[in-house]
């Protein structure tokens, strides 16, 4: 795992090809770049390569590309959007958009009120320290809550089982009967099959229609509470 400090230290090393540029638009090479942002609002694009990528003060877009990349927001609301291989993204202490896309994703909240998805492939997706809203995207994936209080939705359009964990706070699943979902989930509703009422749509739905879900509370919840756990015959996950 890449922490922050390991890429303070990556952001002091400024290697051919990289840009570092005060500019509001930022964009890498065919090469393996590491790229920050600046105090404007910044959209920063990955090209090839596996790039390093982060916000910085300015309310940022950054977007990945081929290889597999590390994006990680600033101190703003940012919007990270993952590329086609094996990405990390991070989010930062703003209320961001974290959405991977293809490839097999880690898919991180920061301190913020974020909405973290992930895309088409088998990725892990974790909620930070605010009150975050969680999609499963296409894939077998694992979401797990953090400490706030967390929305969590499997994706109702795929056959695929999400395995689902939650934090600290008090969560709501909305999921399907073939998921897991563990005991520390307080509050859980199982959708009736064919119901894609959870379904955020496309992976690669526009941030803004992710950013409208910020704090959507769609569980009705069914009694389930702390008991019913892998969603189909209600056995724990462990």
């Amino acid at each position: 795992m890449v922490s922050r400090r390991s890429l303070a230290a990556a952001l002091a090393i400024v290697a051919a090809g990289t840009s570092t540029a005060a500019a509001q638009v930022l964009n890498g090479t065919a090469g393996a770049d590491v790229l920050q942002g600046t105090n404007r609002g910044d959209v920063i694009t990955a090209a090839a390569g596996n790039d390093v990528v982060a916000g910085y003060h300015g309310r940022d877009t950054i977007l990945g590309n081929d290889g597999a990349d590390l994006l990680m927001g600033g101190r703003q609301n940012d919007t990270l959007l993952g590329g086609v291989d094996n990405d990390t993204l991070m989010g930062g202490p703003g209320a961001d958009v974290v959405l991977g896309q293809g490839g097999d994703d880690q898919a991180f909240g920061g301190w913020g009120r974020d909405v973290v998805s992930g895309g088409s492939g088998n990725d892990r997706i974790l909620g930070g320290y605010g009150s975050d809203t969680l999609y499963a995207g296409g894939g077998e994936d694992v979401v797990m809550g953090g400490p706030g209080n967390d929305v969590i939705h499997s994706r109702a359009a795929d056959a695929q089982r999400d395995v689902i964990v939650c934090g600290r706070g008090h969560d709501v699943v909305i999921a399907r009967p073939e998921d897991s979902v563990d005991a520390s989930c307080e509050k859980v509703t199982v959708l009736a099959a064919g119901d894609a009422a959870t379904d955020p749509g496309d992976e690669n739905a526009a941030p803004a229609a992710l950013r409208a879900a910020a704090g959507r509370d769609n569980g009705k919840g069914d009694g389930a509470g702390k008991g019913a756990k892998r969603v189909g015959d209600h056995r724990g996950h462990r």
